[in-house]
Protein backbone atom coordinates (compact mmCIF):
# COMPACT_ATOMS: atom_id res chain seq x y z
CA UNK A 1 0.00 0.00 0.00
CA UNK A 2 1.15 3.55 -1.10
CA UNK A 3 1.75 6.05 1.89
CA UNK A 4 -1.17 8.28 0.33
CA UNK A 5 -3.06 5.36 0.60
CA UNK A 6 -2.29 4.91 4.38
CA UNK A 7 -3.39 8.26 4.86
CA UNK A 8 -6.28 8.59 3.60
CA UNK A 9 -7.22 5.28 5.03
CA UNK A 10 -6.50 7.37 8.36
CA UNK A 11 -8.20 10.27 7.59
CA UNK A 12 -11.54 8.14 6.36
CA UNK A 13 -11.45 6.60 10.07
CA UNK A 14 -10.90 9.79 11.49
CA UNK A 15 -13.47 11.33 9.68
CA UNK A 16 -15.96 7.83 10.13
CA UNK A 17 -14.95 7.76 13.83
CA UNK A 18 -16.57 11.54 14.10
CA UNK A 19 -19.52 10.68 12.55
CA UNK A 20 -18.93 12.08 9.10
CA UNK A 21 -20.00 10.20 6.09
CA UNK A 22 -17.64 9.81 3.59
CA UNK A 23 -18.50 9.60 -0.23
CA UNK A 24 -17.14 10.22 -2.99
CA UNK A 25 -17.92 12.90 -5.67
CA UNK A 26 -20.52 10.62 -7.85
CA UNK A 27 -22.15 9.80 -4.83
CA UNK A 28 -23.02 12.90 -3.29
CA UNK A 29 -26.66 14.41 -2.76
CA UNK A 30 -27.01 17.67 -1.82
CA UNK A 31 -29.80 16.28 0.96
CA UNK A 32 -27.11 14.71 2.56
CA UNK A 33 -25.83 16.44 6.15
CA UNK A 34 -22.76 15.58 7.83
CA UNK A 35 -20.73 14.05 4.46
CA UNK A 36 -17.27 14.66 3.74
CA UNK A 37 -16.73 14.06 -0.66
CA UNK A 38 -13.54 12.77 -2.12
CA UNK A 39 -12.12 14.58 -4.73
CA UNK A 40 -14.48 17.58 -4.46
CA UNK A 41 -14.45 19.37 -8.15
CA UNK A 42 -13.08 23.25 -7.78
CA UNK A 43 -12.76 26.12 -10.22
CA UNK A 44 -9.53 26.16 -12.35
CA UNK A 45 -9.94 22.30 -12.79
CA UNK A 46 -9.10 21.59 -9.08
CA UNK A 47 -9.94 18.97 -6.96
CA UNK A 48 -9.97 19.20 -3.27
CA UNK A 49 -8.91 16.36 -1.11
CA UNK A 50 -12.34 16.34 0.76
CA UNK A 51 -14.78 19.02 1.29
CA UNK A 52 -17.12 19.32 4.49
CA UNK A 53 -20.87 19.48 3.99
CA UNK A 54 -23.96 20.16 6.58
CA UNK A 55 -27.04 20.24 4.97
CA UNK A 56 -25.65 20.09 1.74
CA UNK A 57 -24.06 22.99 2.26
CA UNK A 58 -20.19 23.34 2.04
CA UNK A 59 -18.48 23.94 5.16
CA UNK A 60 -14.93 23.29 5.00
CA UNK A 61 -12.18 21.95 3.01
CA UNK A 62 -9.25 19.20 4.15
CA UNK A 63 -5.77 18.99 2.28
CA UNK A 64 -4.22 15.16 2.46
CA UNK A 65 -0.86 14.54 2.34
CA UNK A 66 1.06 11.44 2.30
CA UNK A 67 2.18 9.81 5.13
CA UNK A 68 5.34 11.60 6.49
CA UNK A 69 4.70 14.49 4.66
CA UNK A 70 5.33 17.36 6.82
CA UNK A 71 2.00 19.76 7.02
CA UNK A 72 4.20 23.12 5.99
CA UNK A 73 2.56 26.23 5.20
CA UNK A 74 2.60 25.34 1.18
CA UNK A 75 0.44 22.88 2.10
CA UNK A 76 -1.77 24.98 4.23
CA UNK A 77 -1.67 28.04 1.36
CA UNK A 78 -3.09 24.68 -0.55
CA UNK A 79 -5.88 23.99 1.36
CA UNK A 80 -6.62 27.95 2.30
CA UNK A 81 -6.55 28.33 -2.00
CA UNK A 82 -9.01 25.85 -1.86
CA UNK A 83 -11.08 27.13 0.33
CA UNK A 84 -11.80 30.23 -2.47
CA UNK A 85 -12.48 27.92 -5.26
CA UNK A 86 -16.02 27.00 -4.54
CA UNK A 87 -17.87 26.12 -7.94
CA UNK A 88 -21.17 28.25 -8.29
CA UNK A 89 -23.87 25.19 -7.85
CA UNK A 90 -22.05 24.41 -4.92
CA UNK A 91 -24.33 25.59 -1.54
CA UNK A 92 -21.68 26.72 1.19
CA UNK A 93 -22.84 28.01 4.53
CA UNK A 94 -19.76 30.95 3.88
CA UNK A 95 -17.70 31.81 1.38
CA UNK A 96 -14.63 31.48 1.29
CA UNK A 97 -15.10 28.31 3.17
CA UNK A 98 -14.14 28.47 7.15
CA UNK A 99 -12.22 25.44 8.15
CA UNK A 100 -9.50 24.51 7.09
CA UNK A 101 -8.11 20.90 8.02
CA UNK A 102 -4.64 19.58 6.94
CA UNK A 103 -3.86 16.04 7.74
CA UNK A 104 -1.44 13.69 6.49
CA UNK A 105 -2.65 10.45 8.45
CA UNK A 106 -0.95 11.02 11.50
CA UNK A 107 -1.41 14.44 12.22
CA UNK A 108 -4.27 16.64 11.98
CA UNK A 109 -4.29 20.28 11.85
CA UNK A 110 -7.01 22.77 11.84
CA UNK A 111 -7.40 26.44 11.16
CA UNK A 112 -10.84 29.24 11.61
CA UNK A 113 -10.09 31.22 8.90
CA UNK A 114 -12.84 33.42 10.54
CA UNK A 115 -11.02 34.77 13.20
CA UNK A 116 -7.22 35.70 11.15
CA UNK A 117 -5.05 33.37 13.45
CA UNK A 118 -2.46 32.76 11.32
CA UNK A 119 -1.39 29.69 13.04
CA UNK A 120 -3.41 25.74 12.55
CA UNK A 121 -4.20 24.17 15.85
CA UNK A 122 -3.12 20.36 16.10
CA UNK A 123 -5.95 18.20 16.77
CA UNK A 124 -6.17 14.74 18.49
CA UNK A 125 -9.33 13.76 16.77
CA UNK A 126 -11.56 15.46 13.82
CA UNK A 127 -14.66 17.72 14.63
CA UNK A 128 -17.54 15.75 15.06
CA UNK A 129 -20.16 17.31 12.18
CA UNK A 130 -22.10 18.79 15.37
CA UNK A 131 -19.42 20.45 16.86
CA UNK A 132 -18.50 21.89 13.62
CA UNK A 133 -21.95 23.28 12.98
CA UNK A 134 -21.83 24.56 16.49
CA UNK A 135 -18.83 26.49 15.84
CA UNK A 136 -19.97 27.61 12.65
CA UNK A 137 -22.71 29.33 14.89
CA UNK A 138 -25.67 27.27 12.85
CA UNK A 139 -28.85 27.61 14.89
CA UNK A 140 -30.83 24.44 13.33
CA UNK A 141 -31.34 22.02 16.17
CA UNK A 142 -30.51 19.22 13.91
CA UNK A 143 -27.47 21.03 12.04
CA UNK A 144 -24.40 18.22 11.97
CA UNK A 145 -26.71 15.13 12.26
CA UNK A 146 -25.61 12.24 9.89
CA UNK A 147 -27.70 11.60 6.77
CA UNK A 148 -30.17 9.55 7.45
CA UNK A 149 -31.55 7.55 4.37
CA UNK A 150 -35.48 6.68 4.10
CA UNK A 151 -34.47 3.34 2.04
CA UNK A 152 -34.85 0.59 4.81
CA UNK A 153 -36.22 2.38 7.44
CA UNK A 154 -39.05 1.01 9.77
CA UNK A 155 -41.68 3.04 11.41
CA UNK A 156 -43.93 2.44 14.37
CA UNK A 157 -47.41 3.57 15.12
CA UNK A 158 -48.93 3.99 17.95
CA UNK A 159 -51.40 0.86 17.19
CA UNK A 160 -48.12 -1.48 16.23
CA UNK A 161 -47.03 -1.10 19.89
CA UNK A 162 -45.55 1.99 21.03
CA UNK A 163 -48.43 1.58 23.12
CA UNK A 164 -52.13 2.82 24.33
CA UNK A 165 -51.02 5.30 26.02
CA UNK A 166 -49.35 7.68 23.71
CA UNK A 167 -52.16 7.76 21.55
CA UNK A 168 -52.50 11.85 22.28
CA UNK A 169 -49.18 12.67 22.11
CA UNK A 170 -47.91 10.51 19.40
CA UNK A 171 -46.25 13.03 17.51
CA UNK A 172 -44.28 14.13 20.81
CA UNK A 173 -43.14 10.61 21.21
CA UNK A 174 -42.54 9.63 17.95
CA UNK A 175 -40.37 12.83 17.70
CA UNK A 176 -38.45 11.54 21.10
CA UNK A 177 -37.50 8.22 19.85
CA UNK A 178 -36.47 9.57 16.34
CA UNK A 179 -34.09 11.80 18.40
CA UNK A 180 -33.17 9.50 20.57
CA UNK A 181 -31.56 7.05 17.60
CA UNK A 182 -30.14 10.30 15.88
CA UNK A 183 -28.65 11.72 19.01
CA UNK A 184 -26.81 8.17 19.95
CA UNK A 185 -23.66 8.76 18.81
CA UNK A 186 -23.61 12.18 18.92
CA UNK A 187 -24.17 13.62 22.32
CA UNK A 188 -26.64 12.77 25.39
CA UNK A 189 -29.96 13.56 25.27
CA UNK A 190 -31.95 14.93 27.88
CA UNK A 191 -35.74 14.35 28.39
CA UNK A 192 -38.41 16.39 29.88
CA UNK A 193 -41.77 15.83 31.20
Amino acid sequence: MHPEEKARIEIDNKLLFAGWNVVDRANFSPAMSAVAVTEGILKGHLEADYLLFIEGKAIGVIEAKKEGVPLTDAVAKQAEKYACKLLKWYQHWQNPLPFIYLSNGKELLFKDMRNGEREYKSLQQMHKPKELAMLAGIENLFAGLPYLSPKGLRTKTCADGIGNGCRKDFYRVYVCLSTVELYANQTSVVFSG
